[in-house]
């Protein structure tokens, strides 16, 4: 199947970036798609999708490291798609991903003197981050009150008592 997007301004319909539900992956590299945008008359959106991190098939974890790192360089707002909850499985995948950006951090800077300020101004080019949970089933409940979106996953990502030093560095990403 196909991703469709039907803007009201327009009253038009367009095909996308192709969907699966399977195991096997649909996209292979890095794929894109050129939009006018729904809002601005005169302007392009170009998307971006991106084969999986992690792709059975390929095995290939370096190659996963350089299509991510292309993908962030270009992109304007980075999505980070995942299924189910936001459990501590997700946490390492998500974590994961914050080592993978780590690599331009890295490379960005030669001097250990001039880290910071050359981080600063790197992470003006860095895109905004907006994490896609799908297929998320639970009730938004934390000690019997309902909860936002927002709020389930500030409880997700806060710092839990007794943690180690060792391990706080892993939860600060």
């Amino acid at each position: 199947t196909a991703l469709h997007a039907n803007y009201n301004n327009k009253n038009m319909v367009v095909s996308g970036f192709a969907l699966g539900n399977t195991i096997e992956s649909k996209t292979k590299g890095i794929w894109m798609w050129c939009v006018p945008h729904p809002c601005k008359e005169g302007h392009t959106l170009v998307l971006l999708d991106t084969e999986g991190l992690g792709d059975v098939a390929k095995g290939d974890s370096k190659n996963d490291g350089w299509i991510f790192c292309l993908a962030v360089l270009l992109s304007s707002t980075l999505v980070y798609n995942s299924r189910g909850t936001i459990d501590n499985t997700a946490l390492k995948k998500l974590h994961y991903v914050a080592e993978l950006a780590e690599n331009i951090k890295i490379r960005s800077t030669e001097v250990a003197d001039e880290e910071e300020e050359e981080d600063s101004k790197f992470v003006q080019f860095f895109p905004s981050f907006t994490w896609v949970v799908r297929d998320f089933t639970l009730e938004l409940v934390i000690e019997g009150k309902r909860v936002t979106e927002d709020e389930y996953l500030e409880f997700a990502l806060q710092l839990k008592k007794g943690i180690s030093e060792r391990h706080k560095h892993y939860w600060q990403m």
